[in-house]
């Protein structure tokens, strides 16, 4: 864990099919926090495409930056792919060379 101390960014990845993602998110935090990490955390909601739509709307109430995906059906993983090159590199990377980069590692 202390790995967590030395990074930019941490993407916490939610199962959102879980009935306890939103108890295991706030223990996730807790953990993070006690050890003092400062870093930018940024929520990735998977399982879009079979969770309850209960699950999308409290997810999106409690964080309106969540990025949705599904690691399974790929929904989602072209725009999380470009918002961490975003992230990272800001605009100076076009997004179409982003897109060619990506293809490579599908």
């Amino acid at each position: 864990l202390g790995e967590t101390l030395a990074t930019d960014l941490l993407l916490l990845l939610v199962d959102l099919l879980n009935p306890d993602w939103l108890s295991q998110l706030a223990t996730v935090n807790q953990v993070l926090d006690s050890l003092g990490a400062k870093v930018n955390r940024q929520i990735v909601a998977n399982k879009i495409d079979c969770c309850e739509s209960s699950s999308l709307e409290a997810i999106r109430r409690l964080n309106k930056t969540v990025i949705y995906v599904s690691a399974t059906s790929g929904a989602g993983l072209e725009g999380l792919r470009l918002w961490l090159h975003r992230h990272f590199w800001g605009d100076s990377c076009p997004e179409s060379r982003i897109r060619a980069t990506s293809q490579k590692f599908v």
